[in-house]
């Protein structure tokens, strides 16, 4: 029911742009430095924003992928989900309008997870989408689907063994920390992410495996993180509170939540990618939808201070982020129920000054700060005020800002 990581991708090697692997504990801390890595990750680093997808047999039960392990259920019995496993609403077009309505720009499902089950013609394996009720490879079906709609295509595989955080003794168990795993087994990650290379030069691929990375990856909302310009790096979370995979009635983020994450990495920095679980038969949740199309009609308004953007020069700080491209900075004021601003001084001229969110913005530059009044609209969860600058906002070094305890956000 599991195969090496290396035999595992070789069925599509041609059709996969963006790859994760997991071993699920194995995370590094420095990424890839060959000659061509920057302009590898250039388009990722501009995309922003992606859609995540954790759908699988999991989904049957509905109480999240790690179901098996959660409650210990025999491999055996377990087995059984894929007998039902017959998604007749499954279709990957309408994933891929989903993606492009929330403004996505790059998609990534779970090829296989924990449970060892492939959505994909695993010729290996018994466990799998094809050899189920459905007979179906919906990994080449998603491929298909995605690339069509003019989407970065993403794939996520695990193989379940996790040596490291577990142990087998009358059964899968946590390993106690005390305890190291002692062995010598290997997944030959630096062979199976250096084979994918060779097949597909473009692939990238994140940390969580033994081999070089492209990017590091933050999981969970609590991993937001500090600012980090040095390394290419994506927070992966959910859309709802609770598992990644499949849960009816599951509590979706209030737009609000979801623009504070997308804007908290962006400003940061990095990317989001935002996580879904659609049903047994295919379907993403309506509800979950529906959000992710206020999400797509958010950026269509004030995308271009997300888009091609780097975080910065602002530092994240009391006032909320800030980004910029070019010549222009956006600030991503995230607590603006005042009107007045009180920001560091900038080392250039500002031209001019903006809101994107409508009425006018007066811009005050002195030589310790820069005074920001809103004399129009502000947002309760992010206002963005655009500065014009006289020189590339790349050129500035990060300017730290007030942080809990000096906040200089003013009536």
């Amino acid at each position: 029911m599991k195969k090496n990581a290396t035999s595992a991708w070789f069925p599509w090697p041609a059709l996969i742009a963006l790859c994760m692997t997991s071993v699920a504990w194995a995370q590094q801390q420095s990424t890839i430095s060959d000659d061509a890595a920057a302009s590898r990750i250039a388009w990722w680093r501009d995309a922003k924003f992606g859609l995540f997808m954790h759908w699988g047999v999991y989904s049957i039960p509905g109480r999240g992928e790690w179901v098996q392990w959660n409650e210990q259920i025999p491999v055996n019995e377990y087995a059984k989900l894929a007998t039902q496993f017959n998604p007749d609403k499954f279709d990957p077009d309408a994933w891929a309008v989903i993606a492009k309505t929330a403004g996505m720009k790059y998609t990534v499902l779970t090829a296989r997870h924990h449970d060892g089950f492939a959505l994909f013609d695993d010729p290996g394996s018994d466990f799998t989408a094809m050899k189920s009720a459905a007979h179906r490879d919906f990994v080449a079906e998603y491929v298909t689907a995605v690339r069509k709609a003019g989407l970065h295509v993403g794939l996520y595989y695990v193989d379940w063994l996790g040596f490291n955080g577990v142990a087998f003794k009358d059964g899968w168990h946590a390993r106690p920390k005390d305890q190291h795993y002692a062995g010598a087994f290997t997944w030959q990650d630096d062979q199976a992410v250096g084979d994918l290379r060779k097949l597909q030069p473009s692939i990238i691929t994140n940390d969580r495996t033994d081999a070089p990375a492209d990017f590091l990856s933050r999981e969970g909302d609590h991993a937001m993180g500090n600012f980090d310009s040095q390394h290419p790096w994506e927070l992966c979370t959910t859309l709802t509170t609770g598992a990644w995979g499949y849960q009816p009635n599951a509590k979706v983020k209030s737009l609000n939540e979801v623009i504070r994450l997308l804007v908290g990495a962006v400003g940061r920095d990095g990317n989001l990618l935002l996580n879904v679980g659609p049903r047994p038969d295919g379907r993403i949740a309506p509800e979950q939808v529906e959000r992710l199309r206020e999400v797509g009609d958010w950026l269509r308004r004030y995308g271009q201070s997300i888009y091609a953007t780097r975080g910065g020069p602002y530092l994240p700080g009391d006032f909320g982020v800030s980004t910029y491209h070019d010549r222009t900075v956006y600030l991503h004021v995230l607590n603006a129920t005042d009107k007045r601003l009180s920001l560091p001084a900038l080392p250039t001229k500002i031209l001019s000054c903006s809101s994107l969110m409508g009425g006018s913005v007066a811009c005050k530059q002195a030589s310790n700060s820069v005074e920001i009044t809103l004399n129009g609209n502000a947002d309760a969860g992010d206002t963005i005020i655009a500065l014009t600058l006289a020189s590339p906002a790349v050129e500035l070094k990060p300017i730290t800002t007030p942080v809990a305890g000096r906040a200089e956000l003013v009536r």
